[in-house]
């Protein structure tokens, strides 16, 4: 586990949403993640947060991207799981993510596809 406190990810989640619609909340890393903190991540992960559909990790040039797809029914909801998925970080790799609330679902997955 790394002991670091700085900020080395940023988690972003979509601002409105409709009910029960399908989005996707992710973060964004520069860390290059260890298979055992993928897998601790994506298990924990799956394991609490029932209703997600699609959970990946995406390794890029420049760092890491996760991605949860998954049916929320509130905007609360929404930031709820980003704030999860931001503490799942800090505990499996020790460094710290902040959360960023972005206007719309699409904007989130442009911010992750980039």
């Amino acid at each position: 586990m790394r002991q670091s406190m700085r900020f080395n990810g940023v988690v972003v989640y979509p601002r409105r949403t409709s009910h029960l619609e399908v989005i996707t909340v992710g973060l964004w890393t520069s860390l290059v993640l260890s298979e055992q903190e993928k897998l601790a991540m994506s298990g924990v992960f799956q394991h609490r947060v029932s209703r997600t559909n699609v959970f990946a990790i995406i390794e890029k040039l420049v760092g890491t991207s996760v991605q949860a797809v998954l049916r929320v029914s509130t905007p609360q909801e929404a930031r709820l799981t980003a704030a999860f998925l931001a503490q799942l970080f800090k505990k499996v790799t020790g460094s710290t993510a902040i959360l960023r609330e972005l206007p719309t679902p699409k904007v989130v997955r442009r911010a992750l596809a980039s």
